[in-house]
């Protein structure tokens, strides 16, 4: 909701905004499983893995992690990250078992200045596990799979480089596309000024208002309107400079 006010930085809840990355998959197998260590609070860890640019952890508890229920003894699976991510979707499963292992997690948020993992307390009962009629393992070995989608930062909005400054001055300078031309008398000889009607009739419209003939027609500066010289300075002066050439006075006609 707008409040009026400048809004200098905002919070989405722990994640910034952003679009979803595509899924990508990390494996880790763990050999033997019977044989692990399956005390409450064990812990097995892959080696990092990596996915998105970033560094993955698989962590297995093989007899429950310390929050697992009392009621029976589970396996834990977790993932951890060695980094801090926004929001984090990540689905955890065993491929050998299907779908019915699946377990899925999202809108998590990874801290790497706490140790953070998520996952599942009671993931699996170990018995399960260990009936090879649910097909967890696979000759006692246990593959787990992971795969995760992170919160990649909006791109920036694309704005073109504003270049009408100098495209202007090129189109000034291009004699081929004047159809306007000034004969200034200097101290050391004349100089040839062009200009655009256009521009002319916006930026300086009494001097857009004189006749144009073939045949130039010398003026001398009395004959220049004190509003027409007030019209070039101004012309000349604006940030965008749409006259790049500051005119010479020409010189007062003298009678012979």
């Amino acid at each position: 909701m707008a409040s009026g006010y400048e809004v200098v930085d905002e919070d989405h809840g722990g994640g910034q905004e952003g679009v979803a990355s595509e899924w990508k998959t990390i494996r880790a197998v763990f050999p033997n499983f019977a044989g692990l260590p399956a005390k409450r609070g064990d812990l097995k860890s892959s080696a990092v893995l990596k996915c998105h640019g970033l560094g993955w952890n698989i962590l297995l508890y093989p007899g429950g992690h310390k929050n697992s229920s009392d009621e029976d003894v589970f396996v834990s699976l977790y993932l951890s990250c060695e980094s801090s991510t926004n929001r984090t979707k990540h689905r955890i499963r065993v491929p050998s078992a299907g779908k019915v292992a699946e377990w899925i997690h999202q809108g998590n948020i990874f801290s790497k200045t706490a140790t953070t993992a998520w996952g599942s307390h009671n993931y699996v009962k170990r018995k399960d596990f260990l009936d090879s009629s649910n097909n967890y393992l696979v000759d006692g070995n246990l593959t787990v799979e992971v795969d995760i989608q992170v919160m990649l930062d909006k791109p920036p909005a694309w704005t073109p480089t504003n270049t009408l400054s100098p495209d202007m001055l090129a189109f000034l300078d291009a004699a081929d596309n004047a159809d306007v031309s000034f004969e200034v008398a200097s101290g050391d000889g004349k100089e040839c000024l062009y200009a655009h009607g256009q521009i002319l009739a916006a930026r300086c419209p009494t001097l857009a208002a004189w006749p144009r003939v073939a045949t130039p027609t010398p003026l001398s500066q009395s004959e220049m309107s004190r509003r027409a010289c007030s019209e070039c300075f101004c012309a000349s002066s604006t940030e965008a400079k749409f006259l790049p050439r500051k005119l010479s006075k020409p010189k007062q006609k003298t009678s012979s």
